[in-house]
């Protein structure tokens, strides 16, 4: 309440079934976990289906193999059907025990990602009537985790709040198919990169590179380290909830004594690190460049730790996917005025030759600043909950779903050069995506990386890469830390070694010195250190513990002819090739043309756009108009200051305005949306959802868990809560109204008594009740959480990506931030508590 006042499994596989079922529930288990409830019956049997057979097992048999070793007559056919030679590791796994603080474990199995990771073992692990256990594991797991006998697999299935655990023969079946297959793929795909860079090393010219210096030594220039912080203003998840504004702090390494200023590399930090004790930084800088590394508090191991200690619910916001390359282009935003006053930095950075950098998460990021977009039917076609993956990866990826869906465009042109190194970019970027990258980009990958899996991850995406100069370096064999930027363990306590590794003293080493010869061959264009970046001299560099591969080309088509059938992993969907459009009129120069800014607004919409008492046009959206136009003026240097003209608009008129190009665009409550035709959407602007309003009487019987039948319910035509009624609740006994007093005639309605709720965006509701100055001690929107996330945007034609980057820079000035906290101080609380509950649905 929110008061307006206040298995048949065949032989072959056996080994493989066997370490699925038992390693899945005790490594899986072990890393994420844990509703708290007390089970009222523990399992009493397991039964793994695979219809039309099943198999049973009892738990009492189960444990006594595995406290005393004993086959007993109901293990026996389990016995013979996971092997002899399998049965002792069996009993170990299941022996083992774990010391868990029940709390944490019930945090983790409920936040976002925890949730989606239990729904999936979920599929696998079911309840007595085949339904997805996620909730029943909960349980058993926080139960376990609290009992004094310790964690352990037997206590988890005695703890499960069911007679049976059923445990889903068939995806064990797929999985034991699947995996055989992806392995013996990667092998593929490993052996035909090695077999690629020889062939590109035979056709190189011939060289004697002992006589090149070596770059994975320091270079000659020692550095200094000066540290700026600055504040952003922009909405940002922290460590102690989201804000609207935030402290960012860099570390910058100056090299000393160089003869002209350096070229200026943006390290990017992986997910859980930090900026500190970075050790490629102090090497680059060694080699004549200046560095910086941001700390990315939403993301960092102060986040970590907050999120362990309970601070905040979420272990990763999707916001953060905008905000991590945000906060690099304010960096540079901020630097470009330190180098003009600052004496430390005049002269020191050259800003015309900036790179950046990446690990793991940061790579990611740095793919973003290098022209990789977000695709949103990519995304959510890969996401699909029902879609059961062993990609670790996806589970932070697939936080991106719950971003507002607009168009996102992360590319910053002053950047001119990316290394990535262990990226994820399979469901966040897809092969689309990734083709929009035009910079020289280098990509790093693992052969034995479990986190970020390789050929999903950085195979494909090197294969569907845009930009023309492009290098792809293997570490055979090597894993998601063999590259790793920093020398400390901090972030990575309690990871098991076989995904660390053990050989990241010969990866580092190389990583940085390529790091060096890259971007001295791309941002200072020297020429002199292409042959660091030849096939052939990194094939000299093979040595015990690590081989080294360097290719430039790879194709889809090679992979394939190589495995001899289709890839099971191919790039998601596969690449297309499309021409662009171009828009048939440039709404900039027109504007410029022409002297006339047309925009829309509606005049039904408290506080957006509305009459006043005297009839005249007020809201927030009259003066962000008023606000643009003087912007646009001064941004476009203008000698004449434009004409603003705003057309009446309403909900059934407002896209048809902008489509015909009526009006340039329209300022109002648009929920943005990817499917209308002819239109696209700005940047957000304000986040709300669909509630009812109701009076507090009435509250008991809005009962959203049923059909709403027995509720007159108000709502506006043509609305995106109607389209919310009709999915949700189609048998709801509704009400319709239209026109420009919809939103006024719904609120009557409730104050009348003539409907019992009105469904609507909470705001828009809100600012009607203050509008009528109605009593709102009588008022109630239930929920108190929106049912909906609605992101409201500007509505613009589409096809004009130049008009929308400047109405987006405009939105995110601090003229239009000035006019929000006019219109909207008031609102900021009820704005970031939708924006949260939205983005960790």
């Amino acid at each position: 309440m929110n008061h307006l006042s206040e298995l048949g499994l065949r032989k072959p596989i056996q080994g493989v079934i066997t370490r699925l079922i038992f390693g899945l529930i005790s490594s899986s288990i072990s890393i994420f976990f844990f509703p708290i409830k007390t089970p009222v019956l523990g399992a009493e049997e397991i039964i793994l289906s695979y219809p039309p057979a099943e198999v049973y097992l009892s738990v009492d048999a189960l444990e006594t193999f595995v406290k005393q070793g004993k086959i007993t007559r109901d293990f026996g056919a389990y016995s013979q059907l996971i092997g002899r030679q399998n049965l002792e590791q069996l009993r170990q796994i299941s022996q083992r025990k774990f010391d868990f603080d029940p709390v944490t474990v019930s945090r983790v199995v409920n936040m976002p990602i925890g949730r989606v990771v239990m729904r999936r073992i979920g599929q696998l692990i079911q309840t007595d009537q085949g339904v997805n256990g996620a909730e029943a594991l909960k349980t058993a797991l926080v139960a376990a985790a609290a009992d004094p006998e310790g964690f352990s697999i037997i206590n988890v299935i005695r703890q499960f709040p069911a007679k049976t655990l059923r445990i889903d023969g068939r995806l064990i079946a797929q999985a034991a198919q699947e995996i055989p297959a992806l392995l013996e793929y990667r092998r593929v795909v490993i052996q035909e990169i090695q077999a690629e860079a020889m062939g590109e090393a035979a056709v190189e010219p011939k060289m004697d590179f002992s006589r090149l210096p070596n770059l994975q030594q320091p270079g000659p220039y020692t550095f200094t380290k000066r540290t700026i912080s600055f504040t952003v203003q922009d909405l940002r998840q922290t460590g102690t909830g989201l804000t609207g504004s935030y402290q960012l702090d860099v570390d910058v390494y100056l090299p000393d004594g160089l003869s002209e200023p350096a070229p200026l590399i943006i390290s990017s930090h992986g997910f859980g690190a930090y900026r500190g004790n970075n050790n490629q930084a102090q090497h680059l800088a060694s080699h004549g460049f200046a560095v910086a590394i941001p700390e990315h508090i939403g993301s960092n191991l102060g986040y970590r730790q907050s999120f362990l200690r309970g601070d905040v619910d979420s272990l990763l916001s999707p916001i953060e996917y905008v905000s991590r390359p945000n906060d690099i282009s304010r960096f540079i935003d901020y630097l470009e005025g330190l180098v003009k006053t600052d004496p430390e930095f005049k002269n020191r950075i050259n800003l015309d030759q900036i790179g950046v950098v990446g690990n793991s998460f940061g790579a990611t990021t740095a793919l973003a600043l290098a022209g990789a977009e977000i695709i949103p039917e990519e995304l959510s076609q890969i996401c699909r909950a029902d879609n059961f993956t062993l990609n670790v990866s996806l589970l932070l990826q697939c936080r991106a779903v719950y971003l507002p869906p607009i168009d996102y465009d992360f590319w910053d042109p002053r950047i001119k050069a990316a290394i990535a190194a262990h990226p994820l970019t399979s469901a966040i970027y897809g092969s689309q995506g990734m083709g929009q990258v035009k910079i020289p980009t280098l990509i790093v990958a693992g052969s034995q990386d479990i986190v970020t899996p390789m050929v999903q991850e950085q195979v494909n995406a090197f294969i569907t890469l845009g930009a023309p100069e492009k290098y792809f370096a293997l570490l055979d064999p090597g894993t998601h830390f063999t590259a790793s930027i920093q020398s400390d363990t901090q972030g990575i306590e309690g990871v098991p070694k076989f995904i660390i590794g053990d050989n990241y003293d010969l990866g580092r080493p190389y990583f940085f010195g390529l790091s060096v010869a890259f971007f001295n061959a791309y941002l200072r264009g020297d020429k002199a250190y292409l042959p660091y970046l030849s096939a052939s001299y990194n094939e000299s560099l093979k040595q015990p513990g690590l081989q080294v591969s360097l290719i430039r080309s790879l194709t889809l088509a090679q992979l394939e002819t190589a495995y001899g059938k289709p890839s099971p992993i191919p790039p998601n969907p596969p690449p297309v090739a499309t021409t662009p459009q171009l828009p048939a009129q440039n709404i900039l120069e027109e504007v410029i043309r022409t002297g006339v800014l047309k925009v829309a607004i509606r005049r039904d919409a408290v506080p957006f756009g509305y009459l006043d008492e005297e009839q005249q046009l007020q809201g927030y959206c009259t003066e962000l108009m008023d606000g643009f136009k003087d912007y646009l003026t001064q941004t476009l240097g203008l000698p004449v200051e434009l004409e603003l003209i705003v057309f009446p608009s309403t909900i059934d008129t407002r896209y048809q305005l902008v489509r015909s190009q009526t009006a340039q665009l329209e300022c109002g409550p648009n929920t943005i949306q990817r499917n209308n035709p002819g239109i696209t959407f700005s940047e957000s602007f304000f986040i709300t959802g669909a509630q009812f309003l109701t009076k507090i009487v009435n509250e008991s019987n809005i009962d959203l868990n049923s059909n709403l039948t027995d509720v007159t319910t108000g709502v506006i035509r043509n609305s995106s809560t109607e389209q919310f009624l009709k999915q949700q609740y189609p048998q709801a006994n509704k009400v319709f109204f239209r026109g420009d007093n919809a939103i006024t005639s719904g609120v009557n309605a409730v104050e009348n008594d003539q409907i019992e709720a009105f469904a609507n965006d909470g705001v828009l509701t809100i600012g009607e009740l203050f509008r009528q100055k109605l009593p709102l001690e009588n008022y109630t929107l239930v929920p108190e959480d929106p049912l909906t996330c609605d992101f409201y945007g500007l509505a613009l034609p589409s096809g004009d990506p130049q008009w929308r980057r400047i109405v987006n820079s405009f939105v995110n000035s601090n003229e239009a931030e000035y006019i929000w906290t006019r219109w909207f101080s008031y609102a900021f609380p009820y704005s970031l508590v939708n924006l949260d509950s939205c983005l960790n649905r």
